[in-house]
């Protein structure tokens, strides 16, 4: 207990007046309450009728939105002690009272009488793509199995340079195409993607492709559509890999790689690349003399 039982019988009005003083400022109740009553009960506490005032000032800042508990014991105070005060001599508590407070600045004029409000903010992980959902700027991969595959793939061939979610017409002559495949299929071929291509740095030639399939490859639509990429990555020379796991959303890193090693191993690379880089040397004309 931070407030002594009993007090030396010259009690510090001002010292012990504001000790209680600010536990009402600091809207501490209970603390107020249980301190203040051994003093008020111990009958040679000089003075008491002084700190009665500060019950009655808890009183007035208890509000209607006081706890059950802090009502409770406030109130108690005031029928133990606060009847004691019609005891005194007319005068002799007005007298005290204007005394007590001149030691000490008043208390309720200058208190603003103010609500507790309390607020609950619940978070929570939100989906892959609920980021996105708030602005135009997304991310490139459409699912967390391709992010992890590509960094797989990033770790397995790093003399490769691996393009999420490629566009199709990107990688192949749209000019040949036209008249190579049926109308249907060259639609398709504008508006598809590959899953992942692995193209040489610098030069960007294309040497294979990837596609994760999943259980939304099993409709006859979209067996139609996969035959369609099949037949145009074969007629342009592109090595196509299609791979299935039982649960893809499971696939970590480490476990893409180990696919990717057991199931795929080294990727053959061509022997020749071709080079875009021209080089043309000027020859400056001999003078005739």
């Amino acid at each position: 207990m931070e407030i002594v039982d009993v007090l030396p019988q010259s009690i510090a009005t001002d010292s012990t007046f504001k000790k209680f003083q600010r536990l009402l400022v600091e809207r501490d109740f209970v603390k107020f309450a249980n301190n203040i009553r051994p003093i008020l009960e111990n009958p040679l506490t000089p003075n008491r009728d002084v700190l009665v005032l500060l019950v009655l000032d808890a009183v007035e800042l208890l509000g209607t939105d006081a706890l059950g508990g802090e009502s409770k014991v406030i109130m108690k105070l005031v029928t133990d002690f606060a009847p004691k005060c019609a005891d005194l001599p007319e005068g002799s508590f007005d007298a005290q009272k204007n005394e007590a407070r001149s030691v000490v600045p008043p208390l309720t004029p200058n208190l603003i009488q103010l609500r507790r409000v309390v607020q609950v903010t619940t978070y929570g992980c939100a989906g892959f793509g609920d980021s996105d959902m708030a602005r135009v700027k997304r991310t490139v991969y459409r699912s967390p199995q391709e992010r992890n595959f590509h960094r797989a793939v990033q770790l397995r061939y790093p003399g490769l340079l691996a393009l999420p979610n490629y566009p199709l017409a990107s990688a192949m002559n749209s000019d040949w195409i036209r008249h190579l495949v049926p109308r249907r299929t060259f639609r398709f071929y504008l508006s598809s993607t590959l899953d992942f291509l692995l193209v040489t740095p610098g030069e960007g030639d294309p040497i294979i492709a990837f596609e994760l399939d999943s259980n939304f490859h099993d409709s006859v639509e979209a067996s139609k559509r996969d035959k369609m990429k099949d037949e145009l990555l074969e007629l342009a020379g592109i090595s196509l890999v299609r791979l299935r796991t039982e649960n893809s959303e499971s696939m970590t890193i480490d476990d893409w790689y180990a696919v990717l090693s057991d199931q795929i191993g080294e990727i053959p690379m061509p022997k020749r690349h071709r080079c875009r880089e021209q080089s043309i040397t000027f020859v400056p004309e001999c003078p005739l003399f």
